[in-house]
C-alpha cells in the first residue's frame, strides 16, 4: 500500500513539472510573437559591418565600436555594408566619434568611398567627431572598385553620459606642540627670569 502511494505521488510530481515547463514555453513564445521581448544585452563591444545589420540598443554608459571591414588593415573594394543603433530611452540621442578615419579623398567634389551618417557623407580624412544625431541611426559604408585605404574606427554612445569622479579626501594633520622643560644648572635656571634683588649703582633692582 505504501509503495503504491509513493508511486502515485511521484507520478503527480512529474506531471506538475511537465505542465509548468509547457506553460513557460508558451509564455515565451507569446511574448516573442507580440514583440514584447524587452531583455536587451549590454551593447558595449565591437560590431562588424554587415549587409543586413542587426539593430543594437544603446544604454547610457555603453560604448559600441564599429570599424571598416578588415581594420586596421586596408578595406577591400566594392564594400556595401553598415550598422544600426538606437537608444533605450526615447529622450536620449546618439553621438558618433571616429578616432581614426582615412578613406579615399573626394574626386570632383564627390565621395567615392564614404561613411554615410544619416544624410551626410564623410570621406578623405574628415570623419565625424562628436556628431550627435537622433535616437535611431543607420550608418552605411561603401567603397568603389579602385584604391583602398586604411579605413576607420569609430564609437557610438548615448549623448550626455556623465562620468563622475569621486573627490579626493584631504587629511590635515594637527600640529605637534613640544614643550621643553627648563634646564637647571647650579643656582642658574636657564630659560627662567631671575627675579632676585641686586644693587646696581647704589640702587636696589631686580
Amino acid at each position: 500500500m505504501m509503495a503504491m502511494l509513493q508511486q502515485l505521488l511521484g507520478l503527480v510530481l512529474i506531471l506538475s513539472l511537465v505542465e509548468a515547463q509547457n506553460s513557460i514555453a508558451q509564455n515565451d513564445d507569446l511574448l516573442q510573437r507580440n514583440g514584447n521581448w524587452s531583455i536587451d544585452p549590454r551593447a558595449s563591444g565591437t560590431y562588424s559591418c554587415s549587409r543586413r545589420p542587426r539593430l543594437v540598443t544603446l544604454n547610457p554608459g555603453d560604448v559600441a565600436t564599429f570599424t571598416s571591414p578588415g581594420y586596421p588593415s586596408p578595406y577591400s573594394s566594392r564594400n556595401s555594408c553598415g550598422w544600426k543603433f538606437r537608444t533605450s530611452q526615447s529622450s536620449d540621442l546618439i553621438t558618433i566619434t571616429c578616432s581614426s578615419f582615412t578613406v579615399q579623398s573626394p574626386s570632383r567634389g564627390r565621395c567615392r568611398d564614404y561613411l554615410a551618417l544619416g544624410r551626410g557623407k564623410y570621406c578623405g580624412s574628415n570623419g565625424p567627431v562628436g556628431v550627435t544625431v537622433s535616437r535611431y541611426l543607420k550608418l552605411w559604408f561603401k567603397s568603389d572598385r579602385r584604391n583602398n585605404f586604411a579605413g576607420f574606427s569609430c564609437t557610438a554612445t548615448v549623448a550626455g553620459t556623465v562620468v563622475t569622479t569621486a573627490a579626493p579626501v584631504v587629511t590635515t594633520a594637527a600640529p605637534v606642540v613640544t614643550t621643553v622643560a627648563p634646564v637647571v644648572s647650579g643656582r642658574c635656571v636657564c630659560g627662567t627670569v631671575n627675579r632676585g634683588s641686586r644693587i646696581v649703582g647704589g640702587v636696589t633692582t631686580e
